[in-house]
């Protein structure tokens, strides 16, 4: 099984709906001992915990082959809903208490649906990787 480590950095960590850049940093160690790395990038117009969903989201859509990953995030909202209530909404038809559908439903199905292909787990940011995250993303608001 590959070991693949995401990190996720969003340019604006303020909750209501913005116009924000969102990033993520795949990296995977290849059989040859090789590290490999992959970044995007994309603006959005959403919230921030939306942003670390989608992108989440996305960086998982990219592994074909099954993973254990670790995905750092500062998001402290995002990585208590995958630890706390994900089994739960599955559980439920992704409904909230209130009968309505989750925030993010179909991004959150998604991760969900993940899970069974991958090993996830979400951890606390790693600083190293942060800065560079900013760094490209400024690159990027440049071009």
């Amino acid at each position: 099984m590959y070991k693949v480590n995401i990190y996720i950095e969003a340019d604006k960590k303020a909750p209501q709906r913005l116009e924000r850049r969102y990033c993520f940093l795949l990296e995977y160690i290849r059989k040859s001992g090789k590290a490999e790395t992959r970044f995007a990038s994309k603006k959005a117009w959403s919230t921030y915990n939306a942003a670390v969903i989608e992108a989440t989201v996305e960086a998982l859509r990219r592994l074909d082959q099954n993973c254990e990953v670790l995905i750092y995030t500062d998001n402290r909202y995002v990585k208590g809903m995958f630890e706390t209530q994900l089994d739960t909404w599955e559980k439920k038809d992704f409904k909230a208490s209130t009968g309505r559908d989750v925030a993010h439903r179909k991004e959150w199905e998604k991760i969900s649906a993940y899970r069974r292909q991958h090993i996830i787990k979400f951890v606390g940011n790693d600083w190293e990787h942060t800065n560079l995250l900013r760094e490209e993303m400024e690159k990027c608001k440049a071009n």
